[in-house]
Formats: C-alpha cells, sequence, structure tokens
C-alpha cells in the first residue's frame, strides 16, 4: 500500500492558494512595520544624542573661551614683571651697553 496524497477539489486548492499568498503578504506588511517602527526609534535616539551633543559641545567652547582668556591675562607682561620683581627680586636694568664691532677686511 501506498500513500495516495490527498486531492482537493478544484476550488479548495484555489483557496488555498491564494490563503498562502495572504499569508506572505501579510507577514511582509509585518516587516515593513517592523521596519518603520524600528526607523523611527533609531532616528527618535539619533536626535535625542545630537541635541545631548549639541549643548556638551556650546558647554565645552565656553570653558575654551574663558580658558584662553585665562591664558592671555597670564601672559601678560606687566603680570610677569611683578612677579618676578616680588618673587625673584629682579628688577629693570640702569643702563644697556651694546657694543658692535666693525669687521675689517
Amino acid at each position: 500500500m501506498t500513500a495516495r496524497k490527498r486531492q482537493y477539489p478544484r476550488k479548495v486548492r484555489e483557496k488555498i492558494k491564494w490563503g498562502k499568498y495572504a499569508v506572505l503578504v501579510l507577514v511582509l506588511f509585518l516587516f515593513y512595520l517592523f521596519g518603520n517602527v524600528w526607523q523611527s526609534v533609531f532616528i527618535t535616539r539619533l536626535t535625542q544624542r545630537n541635541a545631548r551633543l549639541s549643548s556638551e559641545l556650546r558647554k565645552i567652547q565656553a570653558e575654551n573661551s574663558l580658558l584662553h582668556v585665562e591664558i592671555e591675562q597670564l601672559k601678560e607682561p606687566a603680570r610677569i614683571r611683578t612677579i618676578l620683581e616680588k618673587k625673584m627680586s629682579l628688577t629693570d636694568a640702569k643702563t644697556i651697553n651694546v657694543f658692535i664691532e666693525n669687521e675689517k677686511e
């Protein structure tokens, strides 16, 4: 005895065929919806991260500007002169002698 494959009537076979296509279309539609939701969530996370990084960048740029101002204040010649006079007891030279030798050929 061999097992025979059950033969459905033609109308039933067509319904099964369309049912398989309907399931395939439904599965593809669900994947499409999942992809759209995932993409939306991903874009939202990137937007939030971008906003956080932008605010952090502005904060670091402000700190950088303050540090540049502080560096310029520390480099002022008057400040350096007062520190040298107070801490190292250095004073201005009274006279400066410059000797220039003429080259003889």
